[in-house]
């Protein structure tokens, strides 16, 4: 339950309103009964197997743009779940290889998906040829360090404070220097719009410890 509803909070982005409902068909599919209480990051979830046998767990999880190819493997099993059509073990074994499949694509799409997604934005903040060069520069810095990300976990937990820490002084240093291109709020935020939260993807941490 535990591994349920956590991911079912990091991909409940545009709503938590279905957890507690696809939480309690589940549990009631293992003969358990549940009760929850949930909050912006997190939840506290207690499961009942009799009168006297009742464990509560909190569960810390961030909303967040979850990866297409889960969303579509987390559902036939939440279908098969619900239906009683799995035991509990092969439950817990189809969902940790959901959290734990690789993606889809290379490291270079993630570089390429960046960028654009930053160019995008460019000339809603200003309309013009150098706003898009500088974003070319500055996303491409940016998506370098999501990519390294992935590969280091002591830059996973800085990651958005490294990446507008880089982006802020690479701007300072080289693109702001001339009032006459805008200022430099306007050239750095659409190299960084891939960190705001409900955009980038945190990294996993352990983050449920049992309660009484």
């Amino acid at each position: 339950m535990t591994s349920l509803v956590r991911i079912l909070l990091a991909s409940s982005g545009e709503g938590a309103h279905r957890i507690e409902r696809t939480v309690h068909r589940a549990a009631e599919a293992f003969g358990r009964r549940t009760s929850l209480v949930l909050v912006p990051d997190g939840a506290v979830v207690t499961v009942g197997a009799g009168r006297d046998r009742v464990t509560t767990v909190t569960v810390r999880a961030v909303p967040e743009v979850f990866r297409l190819d889960q969303v579509v493997a987390l559902k036939p099993l939440l279908a098969d779940v619900c239906a009683g059509r799995l035991p509990v073990a092969r439950a817990r074994e189809r969902l940790r290889d959901i959290e734990e499949q690789p993606a889809p694509y290379p490291w270079w799409w993630k570089l390429t998906g960046i960028v654009l997604f930053a160019l995008g934005f460019a000339p809603l903040m200003q309309p013009t040829w150098y706003e898009i060069g500088s974003t070319a520069v500055l996303a491409v810095l940016a998506a370098a360090l999501a990519v390294a990300a992935d590969r280091s976990p002591r830059l996973a937990l800085l990651l958005p404070l490294v990446a507008a820490t880089t982006v802020s002084v690479v701007t300072l240093e080289v693109f702001a220097r001339d009032g006459a291109h805008g200022g430099p709020v306007l050239l750095m935020l659409p190299a960084l719009f891939f960190f705001v939260p409900g955009d980038y993807r945190a990294p996993r941490r352990p983050n449920w410890a049992p309660g009484s």
